[in-house]
């Protein structure tokens, strides 16, 4: 627990708390960036921007919610 304060200070702690929440808001914005013509892309443009962002996205998010063994469980997976 200590070690994992001392390398998430700022704004880290968020992403290793609620890494769906950070990839939802960061694809949230990046489209609303793109509605409202902040930056001028073609619909290929923004569509493509907007996948290749939540595939990293999810990429990142999928090494924080990676589901790991419970304590006890044999290594196959099983309980007994």
């Amino acid at each position: 627990m200590a070690r994992d304060v001392a390398v998430c200070k700022g704004g880290a702690v968020i992403l290793r708390r609620e890494p769906v929440l950070v990839q939802a808001a960061v694809v949230a914005v990046l489209n609303l960036i793109v509605a409202f013509d902040v930056i001028s892309l073609t619909p290929s443009q923004s569509n493509a921007l907007i996948a290749l962002t939540a595939a990293v996205l999810g990429l990142i998010t999928r090494r924080y919610v990676a589901p790991v063994p419970l304590p006890g469980t044999k290594t196959d997976g099983s309980l007994w």
